[in-house]
């Protein structure tokens, strides 16, 4: 009986032990729109997507980051028409679209040339605008100023700047976290700055 009860001890000990090596959490962690990243999963697989994950970030921000010279979204605001936009692209332009539609314009990635304005973007002004000159930069504020239509952004004027930076790091923790379960992970958090999903 006794080496009966000892077999039985040992297998769920082993099994128990199995068990927990699985349970052990992957971590990945770096630096990506201008903050600190941490992605924590578990896979019974213990696969590193850190490649992957930084990619996938370095893509985004290669699209949509206005503190890249080079970027999309720089290239668009300095006035090139000619640039095919990516699905990352695409995709944060029409959520900001109908969420700037459902809150009748409170909403409005094109405040751009106003945040520059006030020294708050990429683009450093020198002036401290009056009650005149933010008139004068709201006409060239609002989502009926711009349209997308075959990859491709046209403006009513250069003026029109957009900053996608309220969502972008949202929209990144998402695209994340579609990552890890389109690969059946469905354990996982993913953060960015701040900005969390489980």
């Amino acid at each position: 009986m006794k080496l009966k009860a000892f077999i039985i001890i040992s297998f769920i000990t082993f099994f128990s032990c199995k068990k927990e090596e699985t349970n052990i959490p992957v971590k990945l962690e770096g630096k990506a729109f201008g903050t600190t990243f941490h992605v924590t999963y578990f896979d019974e697989k213990q696969q590193d997507f850190t490649k992957e994950i930084d990619s996938l970030f370095n893509a985004i921000n290669k699209s949509l980051s206005t503190y890249i010279a080079d970027s999309d979204i720089s290239k668009i605001n300095k006035g090139d028409s000619t640039i095919l936009v990516d699905d990352y692209f695409i995709e944060v332009y029409e959520k900001s679209k109908r969420i700037y539609e459902e809150t009748n314009g409170i909403f409005d990635p094109t405040i751009g040339v106003l945040v520059n304005a006030w020294g708050f973007g990429p683009v450093k002004a020198d002036i401290n605008p009056d009650s005149a000159k933010v008139k004068e930069l709201l006409q060239l504020v609002g989502f009926d100023k711009v349209l997308l239509q075959d990859r491709k952004i046209s403006k009513i004027s250069d003026g029109v700047y957009f900053d996608f930076n309220a969502i972008a790091k949202g929209y990144a923790v998402d695209i994340a976290g579609r990552f890890l379960e389109d690969r059946s992970i469905e354990n996982y958090i993913v953060e960015i700055g701040g900005e969390i999903r489980t």
